[in-house]
């Protein structure tokens, strides 16, 4: 798999930025930007209802994709809603040592929190964000997550379909927008986190291997509610897929 989103932090640019902003607006900058990390995103989403999300093609001569923001949302509720049933499972079951169960409890939550990313980080683009020296280093500072998160996946880049590159996502009929290589590299993080947990599941021989299908059908339930997104992969090996 291949992929030319180019997240980039040049050091020099880190450097430079060191050298030249006021302490104190370092300071306040790095607090902002650690402080939008440690939680998830801020629920000020406002009112979105009746509206719908759109990804546009950088080309405005090309068609965007529509979606009715009660069926984005729908996707997310119904990814969660499947982890939450596999966690029922999970902790129900008795070939499992308390241990064991900790630690999908570990890999269920950390899938339930990128699906909240997913849905959420771009519906609150409308948050609390400083100015001047200090916005330039939250910037950085995304700079070097997004950075970090791209070239940190285990599965590959996936790449991201030529008409999308230079795109935006926008919420709510232009409330809240994004560029859509943003979207898609949560998009790609979630997938990961999905199929950690998967892996997981299948590799778990003190489960039986008929626990094991039934629970992992909970995961291909989630990608069959995500497949609208396949339209920004390039390469169709890197689909959502309900079939096993």
């Amino acid at each position: 798999m291949s992929s030319s989103l180019g997240f980039e932090v040049y050091s020099s640019a880190l450097a430079d930025q060191l050298l030249t902003v006021q302490p104190s607006h370092l300071k306040r900058g790095l607090a902002h930007a650690l402080g939008a990390r440690v939680d998830l995103p801020a629920p000020n989403f406002g009112d979105f209802e009746g509206t719908v999300v759109e990804l546009h093609p950088a080309d405005s001569g090309l068609k965007s994709k529509d979606i009715p923001f009660e069926q984005f949302i729908g996707k997310s509720q119904a990814v969660r809603d499947n982890l939450r049933v596999l966690e029922q499972k999970i902790n129900g079951n008795d070939g499992l040592s308390s241990l064991q169960k900790m630690e999908f409890q570990l890999l269920i939550t950390r899938a339930q929190a990128s699906v909240l990313h997913l849905f959420g980080e771009g519906l609150s683009g409308g948050r609390n964000m400083p100015v001047g020296e200090e916005a330039d280093v939250m910037r950085r500072c995304d700079e070097l997550t997004r950075w970090k998160r791209w070239n940190g996946l285990i599965l590959g880049q996936p790449a991201l379909g030529d008409r999308w590159h230079g795109g935006s996502v926008s919420y709510g009929n232009g409330q809240c927008f994004e560029p859509v290589e943003f979207f898609f590299l949560r998009l790609a993080f979630m997938r990961e986190r999905l199929f950690e947990l998967d892996a997981a599941l299948n590799a778990c021989l003190t489960i039986e291997a008929s626990d094991r299908d039934m629970m992992s059908k909970y995961i291909l339930r989630s990608f069959g509610s995500l497949t609208t997104f396949n339209l920004l992969f390039a390469d169709r090996a890197d689909y959502f897929s309900s079939k096993a």
